[in-house]
């Protein structure tokens, strides 16, 4: 992939946040919520996300793309997650979720880089700022304990280093001989979901042999 191109994708990557803190006092909620407290792992039983809606910088048709696309794919389990920065203004404002990822095995993107560390962080949308907890285009907050498969962008944000998840298609959860995307409503997502955690493996391997 050509340097420029790289470059203009890794700073659409870093201004994700702030595209969704600009959208969100302007989308329609699909869902009543009430404000939530910290996260305290899968077992924490407070009010259900707020569904929202918000334009993505990437909409993917096929797994290749996503691929190309991605700094990195990995399979890789929450081991924590953290209230982040606060992104935006009033009724914009989107508190970001840190989540520390341990690292099973690195699919795609630079090993040499990533493979040597055991975990990696990655920033996702959080919570409205009245503490409310928000599920944007169908992908669920991240909780400690969850596996997954995650296809990221590395940020160029020494503020907060580490990685986006590209979009809403780029984390299924792994469970058991299971794929859980965001939203099976999504063609790419439902195409996947059926391989399972080894076939969609096999796949990226598939992805990253054929453009390598």
């Amino acid at each position: 992939m050509p340097d420029r191109a790289c470059a203009v994708r890794r700073t659409a990557a870093a201004v994700a946040l702030l595209t969704l803190a600009a959208g969100v006092g302007i989308v329609r909620w699909t869902s009543a919520g009430n404000g939530g407290g910290e996260d305290e792992g899968p077992r924490a039983r407070g009010p259900a996300p707020l569904p929202v809606e918000a334009s993505s910088l990437y909409q993917f048709d096929d797994l290749a793309s996503m691929v190309v696309a991605s700094d990195l794919v990995v399979r890789a389990r929450v081991d924590s997650t953290a209230r982040g920065r606060l992104v935006g203004e009033g009724d914009a404002a989107v508190v970001s979720r840190i989540d520390t990822l341990e690292v099973e095995e690195v699919l795609a993107g630079d090993a040499s880089l990533d493979s040597a560390a055991s975990t990696l962080l990655v920033e996702e949308e959080g919570w409205l700022g009245d503490g409310t907890a928000i599920a944007v285009n169908g992908l669920a907050p991240s909780e400690a304990g969850m596996d997954a498969i995650w296809f990221l962008d590395r940020r160029p944000d020494p503020e907060v280093p580490g990685y986006l998840v590209i979009n809403h298609q780029g984390r299924f959860v792994v469970d058991g001989d299971r794929l859980e995307g965001a939203d099976g409503k999504d063609p790419l997502v439902a195409a996947l979901e059926p391989l399972g955690p080894d076939g969609l493996t096999s796949a990226v391997r598939q992805v990253v042999g054929a453009s390598g």
